[in-house]
């Protein structure tokens, strides 16, 4: 639940964001994924990926998941794990980088983050409501895909994107753990996660090549999108 305010509470802060009123195309941003070589190839993959542990779910999946359920590998890490997964490292860098956005990039850093979390969030929770999908708890029907991975990865990949591998490479480590901790509860099965992955880091690059391409890609690399740590910035 406490997802779903968030999500709301960044829709309305969409109007004050500074990267939407440059493009004034919300729903371009929405499609995101489709505009980067990086998000495209990550979306193709993800959906291979995603499809292939759900066709293969009753020998592959649903196994794994069943057996982290029952033996709880995780331990305490795994409430760690909950927590980051709902949107805690996205609203600090949020924070961070609008206490700092007199200096440097750091106002285009925060609106990265923000349009990332924020449209990531929302397709998350559109599919989880077309989908249906039960969770293997039996909780409810929203496990499809899972949300705290999507917000980590959507994290995850921004830092990446903006800070090379000497931030990128502990920000994936933590949505790692973000991802397993929902198969260690019971929350999610193994398609949901990479799925939810899948949508983070896509959304983070398309909406990167999406703001360079509007801005001219002033002062960015020579690369489309860039790949996976493509970038040395620092904070």
């Amino acid at each position: 639940m406490i997802r779903i305010y968030l999500t709301l509470f960044f829709i309305v802060l969409l109007p004050f964001n500074s990267a939407s009123a440059d493009t004034g195309d919300v729903l371009k941003k929405f499609v995101a994924p489709f505009y980067g070589e990086t998000s495209r190839k990550t979306l193709l993959t993800g959906t291979l990926l995603t499809t292939f542990f759900y066709t293969t779910r009753k020998t592959i999946g649903n196994p794994l998941q069943k057996d982290m359920a029952e033996d709880r590998p995780m331990g305490n890490l795994a409430h760690f794990g909950d927590t980051m997964g709902q949107m805690v490292p996205n609203l600090a860098y949020i924070a961070a980088t609008h206490i700092l956005r007199n200096k440097g990039r750091n106002r285009e850093r925060r609106n990265l983050m923000f349009e990332t979390t924020l449209f990531t969030a929302l397709t998350t929770n559109t599919l989880k409501s077309v989908v249906g999908e039960e969770r293997p708890s039996g909780g409810d029907t929203r496990s499809f895909p899972s949300g705290h991975t999507s917000n980590a990865f959507a994290f995850a990949a921004v830092v990446g994107i903006e800070h090379g591998k000497k931030w990128g490479i502990p920000a994936y480590a933590l949505a790692t753990i973000v991802a397993a901790s929902r198969m260690n509860d019971d929350a999610h099965y193994l398609h949901d996660v990479i799925a939810g992955a899948t949508l983070g880091i896509s959304y983070a690059y398309g909406l990167n090549a999406l703001n360079k391409k509007s801005k001219g890609s002033v002062g960015f690399a020579p690369y489309e999108d860039g790949g996976m740590f493509s970038y040395t910035r620092s904070f």
